[in-house]
């Protein structure tokens, strides 16, 4: 057995899992540190979990480095015994405590919002060492100018980045140490080697591939402690491709060598996924253009996906950037690993929509090139962007307004509900403004900023909106779902009169008990979003245009709102809506039909969710489309779906997910789930393990179309 196969197997077998521990800590055991900021206090509390955390070299591994202090069990919480049980069993969002009694009492205590991609090409460029010294200059300058909150931020950031750099000299010295104790001669060698290189970027840039990716995998350990689990990874092959470049030109690695790297690399990044559900935002992006606009694709582009393809490992998740200039090479085996796959790896992410939002948004065209995914699939700019969120559930909206609505005419009805939406998006800036203004105050997060372009110059914590760009995210969810049901209402109630408006409503309010002729009317005979049907697509489009023109409009403090079409679990409608749906029937999946009403083939489907993306959100939008595997049987398989990414690249649809399965085989492994214990499933921004899943998420993913034609 090879190297990687035996990591894989420790892995599953969950070995790493023993060397866990749960301990309750806090500063305040040290007593200088109760008269510090509470900038500092966190920093000081991340320094401490890092001090305690205990330290795990196992065997084989050439890329070290483990999450192994966590906060007191979970009291109600089962024991974790395999891989696939993905419930939390830790308290994730742990770090020693660092507030007072007082400021514990306003609930912000370590409270966190990660969503962000850190800038790791500027760690890998700086090193440690560098960073403090940009620090302790924006320190001085802050002492001059006696800026008491850029001081202690800067204060906080020099703990942070000391405390990381003592962290992996601890694994130095433990890597030492292991290399002493009686091995082979081939392992005594490799701790030797891994001991120096530890040594040496605890401080100082990396100057080889191998320490490129053991610095990167440091740091984002060290951010996942600070900022908890949501931390997506982004350009992968580009901030760590200049190493392996050179490597390669100098004769210092192999590409057999460096593809065993990668691969440990994986192994590692799934070291908690056994605990931190399957949705950890634990993503990366290949491809795309660099910020001159030329072709980013690399070697390092294939070996990633030729890990995932080995490996089938549910992290990290893999997303593709498509362009007009993307090589077929690159775009056929993303399209193999689709087919091989089956469940969303990769996601596809269209460059010539995306960067044409941004650029209408104003982004410069250097960075709106360096656009990555959020761990929802939200479009952020690399190493620049601060993000949040939050959510508008547009079929609840819409069920409000048909409740009382007492018009005669169908543009009263689109009219009161986008003055409800433009009242529901300004009610949730407010909150989230409150929010942010806790956060800045009580759960900075000193690590993490140190690594966001702006924060440091600006002297300002992320949270505190001292990042490049500072976001907050209004997403809207079920447009699918409001288009059919102004379409219906459209269409019977005002157009041809077949239902009468006081009916409807009757129906509504009962769940259509009793009125089923009625439903069936509505559901049937009525058109539906993604069956390039004009009729209730322009309707869709304008439900677009307008809610990305409110939510532009809509301020928020120190901030920018921008919009979305996203959602973030497979939502259950609390109420009937005027389509035919009932209450606890599915919502649909971010910028897609709802399922089982689109009829008439993916290209029909693409022209539909088309319209709506030529409104351009700035942080775009995802479509999720099932398709049945025989549509791409034959030696042709590859060159059909080739052809799919192809016409999205002609279109303005920005973002899409594929899951390429017989739904037949999905009702199988609901089952009898121990049959398929590799069959992967795009759910809503994350793959998973079909098997792993709750029932009602298996039985939505079941219920979507399943298009055989194209």
């Amino acid at each position: 057995m090879k190297r990687v196969e035996r990591l894989k197997k420790r892995l599953i077998d969950l070995e790493h899992s023993h060397h866990r521990i749960c301990k309750q800590l806090t500063v305040f055991d040290d007593k200088r540190i109760a008269s510090l900021p509470l900038y500092v206090r966190k920093a000081e509390a991340f320094a401490l979990a890092l001090k305690e955390m205990p330290l795990l070299i196992q065997n084989d591994e050439l890329i070290v480095g483990s999450r192994t202090l966590y906060g007191p069990l979970s009291d109600n919480s089962p024991q974790i015994k395999t891989f696939s049980d993905i419930k939390q069993k830790y308290d994730i969002a742990f770090l020693p405590c660092y507030a007072t009694d007082t400021e514990q009492k306003n609930g912000a205590m370590g409270q966190g919002y990660s969503h962000t991609v850190p800038d790791y090409g500027a760690v890998l460029h700086y090193g440690y060492k560098g960073m403090r010294h940009q620090a302790s200059e924006r320190l001085q300058r802050a002492e001059k100018e006696q800026d008491k909150q850029a001081i202690e931020f800067c204060q906080a950031v020099l703990v942070s980045l000391h405390a990381a750099s003592l962290f992996i000299m601890r694994y130095a010295d433990e890597a030492h140490r292991l290399s002493s104790i009686p091995s082979t001669s081939k392992r005594q060698n490799e701790l030797r080697l891994i001991s120096e290189r530890c040594a040496w970027i605890a401080n100082n840039p990396p100057r080889t591939f191998h320490e490129a990716i053991q610095l990167f995998y440091f740091s984002w350990i060290m951010i996942l402690v600070e900022n908890y689990f949501c931390m997506p990874i982004g350009r992968i092959d580009q901030f760590l491709y200049p190493f392996l470049q050179k490597d390669l030109q100098t004769g210092t690695i192999t590409n057999e060598e460096a593809q065993e790297l990668v691969e440990c690399l994986w192994i590692k990044l799934n070291d908690y996924t056994d605990i931190s559900t399957t949705d950890n935002c634990n993503r990366i992006i290949l491809g795309g253009q660099t910020s001159e606009g030329v072709d980013a694709t690399n070697v390092l582009s294939f070996m990633c996906m030729d890990t995932c393809m080995k490996l089938r490992l549910p992290d990290p998740k893999i997303a593709v950037r498509i362009h007009h200039h993307t090589p077929t090479e690159f775009i056929e085996r993303c399209c193999r690993m689709a087919l091989s796959m089956g469940g969303g790896f990769p996601a596809f992410y269209n460059d010539e929509s995306i960067i044409s939002s941004l650029l209408k948004g104003g982004i410069p065209i250097e960075d709106a090139r360096n656009y990555c995914q959020d761990g929802c699939g939200e479009i952020l700019i690399g190493g620049k962007t601060d993000f949040k969120y939050f959510s508008l559930m547009m079929p609840r909206l819409l069920g409000r307004i048909v409740r009382d609505y007492s018009g005669l005419d169908y543009r009263g009805l689109v009219t009161a509900f986008n003055d409800e939406m433009r009242k529901e998006v300004g009610n949730g800036a407010a909150a989230s403004s409150t929010q942010q203004g806790t956060l800045a105050k009580y759960s900075p997060m000193p690590f993490l900023s140190a690594m966001l372009d702006g924060c440091i110059k600006n002297g300002r914590d992320r949270t505190a909106n001292g990042a490049t760009y500072s976001w907050t995210g209004e997403m809207a969810i079920g447009l699918a779902d409001v288009a059919n049901e102004l379409a219906a209402i459209k269409k019977l109630v005002f157009d041809s009169k077949k239902v009468k408006w006081d009916e409807l409503q009757a129906a509504l309010a009962a769940d259509y008990c009793g009125y089923e002729p009625l439903r069936q009317l509505l559901l049937n005979k009525s058109p539906k979003f993604g069956n390039a049907d004009d009729y209730v697509d322009l309707i869709a489009q304008e439900l677009a245009f307008d809610f990305c023109r409110i939510v532009s409009e809509t301020p928020i403090k120190g901030r920018r709102l921008v919009p979305g079409f996203f959602n973030f679990s497979n939502l259950i409608s609390d109420h009937a809506g005027a389509d035919g749906r009932k209450s606890n029937d599915f919502i649909s999946p971010h910028l897609s039909p709802r399922g089982g009403t689109d009829k008439k083939g993916i290209t029909a489907n693409l022209m539909s969710i088309d319209k709506c993306c030529s409104a351009l959100p700035l942080i775009g939008a995802m479509s999720d489309i099932k398709m049945h595997p025989s549509l791409f049987d034959g030696k042709d398989g590859v060159r059909r779906l080739v052809s799919v990414i192809e016409t999205i690249c002609k279109l303005n649809i920005m973002g899409i997910q594929f899951n390429i399965v017989d739904a037949e085989v999905l009702k199988k492994a609901k089952k009898d789930p121990d049959k398929y214990p590799d069959l992967l499933i795009r759910v809503w921004g994350f793959s998973a393990r079909f098997v792993d899943l709750p029932s009602i998420y298996q039985d939505h993913i079941i219920q979507r179309t399943e298009h055989k034609h194209l």
